[in-house]
């Protein structure tokens, strides 16, 4: 940042700010009962119940996977600083809950079904 902007002039930083506490007010699910899920042309239920059944098989694998990731994520200083940008990952309590939360929706791909109504 050039001396003597301040970070409100910074668009970088405006836009940031406007997703942070913007973002979060608008409910994405507010059409849920009007929502009308579509599949991709080329979707394959046969290989995405494939998918699940690997992923049932080899749990704790993926998970720790996923696990590992995240630590590798964390050491390329890019990544990290889009993450101590945030500041949702600031506090040993607010990362343990972004990343709990981050599993447990990740998790909802691979355990269910993928149909209008479902999680």
């Amino acid at each position: 940042m050039r001396s003597g902007t301040s970070k409100s002039e910074n668009p970088n930083q405006r836009y940031i700010e406007n997703l942070l506490n913007d973002a979060g007010k608008i409910p994405v699910d507010a059409d849920v009962d009007t929502y009308e899920m579509h599949y991709p042309p080329w979707f394959d239920e046969e290989k995405f119940k494939r998918g699940q059944q690997f992923y049932t098989t080899n749990r704790a694998c993926m998970l720790t996977a996923g696990l590992c990731g995240l630590i590798a994520v964390l050491a390329i200083p890019t990544s990290l600083e889009v993450l101590i940008f945030t500041g949702r990952s600031s506090t040993p309590l607010k990362a343990y809950r972004r990343y709990v939360q981050t599993i447990r929706h990740t998790m909802n791909w691979y355990e269910e079904q993928l149909v209008p109504g479902s999680k």
